[in-house]
């Protein structure tokens, strides 16, 4: 009797995998050649070249972009917000009021900004990115970017 289920239940995953490989192979529709892109490609032998970094160095330090939400935060949600060099850990000169811990990570031109370990419940907060903030350059930023964030009532379940 297991003899018999067992090759049944071998003759039903050799039919399965027959109809897969059809239609995967034989009814399912071939795709056509993808036209030829009217861009270069570049060569093996062509050099691949970093995009240009600003030469200039001396001026400040600015903010290009943040992600501060409009909108009632998570208690330990996170945002980031861009700079146009690379600050400087050093450096980076920030107040938040009311006080609480804060996490900031650089990456790159990026600075994170998020709780440690939670934002408190129902709380707004200012958070100010001090102008003697410098970047690796010495550059300072050139002007408080202040913003404020409010929290979600509780934690969630």
């Amino acid at each position: 009797m297991k003899n018999l289920i067992n090759k049944k239940f071998l003759l039903a995953l050799l039919i399965f995998l027959i109809l897969t490989f059809l239609v995967s192979f034989l009814i399912w529709p071939r795709r056509e050649a993808m036209p030829p892109s009217p861009y270069p490609t570049p060569s093996i032998t062509e050099e691949k070249t970093e995009p240009p970094v600003s030469s200039d160095k001396k001026g400040s330090l600015t903010i290009l972009r943040s992600e501060i939400p409009n909108r009632t935060i998570g208690l330990y949600e996170r945002f980031a917000i861009e700079f146009s060099q690379i600050p400087s850990a050093a450096n980076f000169s920030y107040e938040i009021t009311p006080s609480a811990p804060v996490r900031v990570t650089l990456e790159g031109t990026t600075a994170y900004i998020g709780p440690r370990p939670t934002w408190s419940p129902n709380t707004e907060y200012k958070f100010t990115i001090k102008k003697d903030t410098k970047d690796i350059y010495g550059n300072l930023l050139e002007k408080d970017f202040v913003f404020t964030f409010k929290t979600a009532l509780t934690r969630g379940i």
